[in-house]
């Protein structure tokens, strides 16, 4: 039987492959508590609505979004590990028009779980390699 950690571990990765890959906007709720809030510069406005905010405008800005979790580690409530982002460039991002660069970055994730759903989100992303990626491609095109 599995652990609570290794369920919220699991849950962390369908959530990342559904919502964020898959642009499932109806599993945010199965994937965050209705009060969820995260303290990241990119995620300024609370609850699963704002989650659901946040993926739109991803997947608008980029197409073939691959969100790739690693090196994951739970302790109690908590699950931490470190998350690649990768994509295509096709819609306006940073007020820089489609490029068709492919881009990637990385950050550090730590989720708190309330019964099998993400309540709080502590993130660091920096999003200078995607804006330095994108750049790079509009000049040369």
């Amino acid at each position: 039987m599995a652990t609570e950690q290794e369920n919220n571990k699991r849950r962390l990765l369908e959530m990342a492959e559904r919502c964020i890959v898959g642009g499932d906007l109806d599993a945010v709720d199965e994937y965050f508590t209705p009060d969820f809030w995260s303290i990241a510069v990119q995620h300024p406005e609370p609850g699963a609505e704002g989650e659901k905010r946040q993926v739109r405008e991803i997947l608008a800005s980029f197409s073939e979004v691959e969100y790739i979790y690693t090196d994951l580690v739970a302790v109690d409530d908590r699950v931490a590990g470190r998350a690649t982002f990768r994509a295509v460039h096709t819609g306006e991002y940073a007020g820089i028009k489609p490029t068709g660069a492919r881009v990637e970055t990385i950050g550090i994730d730590v989720n708190r779980f309330v019964d099998g759903k993400i309540a709080e989100h502590w993130g660091c992303y920096d999003d200078t390699p995607i804006i330095q990626q994108i750049k790079a491609a509009a000049e040369q095109s």
